[in-house]
């Protein structure tokens, strides 16, 4: 593995990370220090596996995961470090196996969900 950082002041700048063969296994930027932009991690086939989105340290706005197939696992958004906005996860196949939506990381429930996981609750 092999790493490399483009710096142009101490704590910031993009860290690279490779495997052995010299595909690109992590790229993130830094900016005072804290993650700031797009991270990415790749696996050792080149297929992206992971994409998320820091502001300061911080996750703020897309998340997407794949699986090794390259389909996509899930996509959500981030605000502040929270989920906020839609959340699906699918199968490999591109199913929908969940779909919530999520204010400052709670879930938000319409009153036809929150009637029906009342009454199973029953």
């Amino acid at each position: 593995m092999r790493t490399m950082a483009n710096e142009e002041d101490e704590g910031k700048g993009i860290y690279e990370q490779f495997f052995e063969d010299g595909q690109r296994q992590f790229e993130v930027a830094y900016e005072r220090g804290m993650l700031h932009g797009v991270l990415r991690r790749w696996d050792e086939d080149g297929q992206l596996l992971y994409e998320a989105t820091h502001v300061d340290g911080v996750l703020q706005g897309p998340y997407r995961r794949w699986y090794p197939s390259g389909e996509l696992f899930e996509e959500s958004a981030y605000q502040d470090g929270k989920l906020h906005g839609d959340y699906v996860q699918y199968s490999e196949e591109g199913d929908v196996l969940v779909e919530m939506e999520f204010d400052a990381g709670e879930p938000v429930f319409d009153e036809a969900t929150l009637a029906a996981m009342e009454a199973d609750d029953d």
